[in-house]
């Protein structure tokens, strides 16, 4: 059996982040990523490939989240390492 890596603080992080977007995407009735790109004022491409790397999106293209109504409850984990998780 091959040996698994624990993820990085970063990769964990990443993963909030992409849970909460898709989480308030789907209770905003959006069906693809793609669709997101204009609430981000970006074409459907770009939201794809900050979707795909989290870590490339810029500040204005972070304004989703607003667009989305995603609370900031939901997004801490995405931008603070959780102390109990270490």
């Amino acid at each position: 059996m091959p040996r698994i890596k624990p993820l990085t603080a970063e990769a964990r992080m990443d993963q909030q982040l992409l849970a909460a977007i898709d989480k308030y995407k789907r209770l905003a009735g959006i069906q693809r990523y793609g669709d997101l790109g204009p609430r981000m004022g970006r074409c459907a491409a770009t939201a794809n490939s900050r979707l795909k790397s989290p870590g490339t999106f810029t500040l204005e293209e972070l304004r989703l989240v607003h667009a989305l109504h995603i609370p900031p409850e939901d997004l801490l984990l995405a931008f603070y390492e959780n102390p109990e998780r270490k």
